[in-house]
């Protein structure tokens, strides 16, 4: 099973262990571009989920993706995946829209594709409501990850 992750800079887990956004802030990843740092994708909620469920992760998350970004990578992913293998989809959409969140679930029904959809503020309140507190910039730590983590278990084993 593959998990794919993908949206804005919470899903790439930026800031989550260490002070850069992306691989490119740090000067040794340059050469990653937008790709999550490393360090901070192994302390992902996404990087806790493959774990629990031993699928293979896959991240395009970046904190500069816009809903139609998520939207549009997660399609090409799906039409151009040449592994024969099941995938679960998780997506935060960075601003909450109805129609598009229809929509896109929709394209995920029509395909069977099993998949969580939430709002980026559904995350950060969820968060927020355990006394998590952002950095700064507005992103969650290692531990944050891992409660939300911990949180998609249920509803993913649920559906998978």
């Amino acid at each position: 099973m593959i998990l794919y992750v993908n949206g804005d800079g919470h899903s790439a887990a930026a800031m989550a262990s260490t002070d850069f956004v992306a691989a490119e802030d740090d000067v040794d990843l340059w050469y990653m571009g937008r790709a999550p740092h490393p360090v901070n994708l192994q302390r992902s909620y996404g990087a806790y989920i493959a774990s629990v469920l031993k699928a293979r992760l896959l991240v395009e998350a970046d904190a500069n993706n816009t809903n139609q970004a998520v939207i549009d990578q997660t399609k090409k992913f799906i039409e151009n995946n040449p592994v024969n293998e099941q995938i679960l989809v998780i997506a935060g959409l960075p601003v909450y829209d109805k129609l598009q969140f229809d929509e896109f679930g929709a394209y995920f029904k029509q395909r069977n594709i099993k998949h969580i959809l939430y709002p980026v503020s559904d995350y950060i309140e969820w968060l927020t409501l355990r006394h998590h507190t952002p950095n700064e910039f507005g992103y969650f730590d290692e531990l944050a990850h891992k409660d939300w983590a911990g949180n998609l278990i249920k509803p993913l084993t649920r559906i998978i």
